[in-house]
């Protein structure tokens, strides 16, 4: 099964950037999720994907 990560929605600044995912592509807090960015995959609080109607 292959796990499809979303894009990052907003601007993460260079101290969001150091919140990266687990290997696993989890994150610590259940209010944040993995997406990818400029910097890397970074665990981030994302309260709009593209699936939202």
């Amino acid at each position: 099964k292959e796990l499809l990560l979303e894009e990052c929605w907003g601007k993460p600044n260079a101290d969001d950037c150091t919140k990266t995912c687990s290997k696993a592509f989890g994150c610590g807090d259940k209010h944040y999720k993995c997406c990818w960015t400029h910097c890397g995959n970074i665990c981030w609080k994302n309260d709009k994907t593209c699936e939202d109607h």
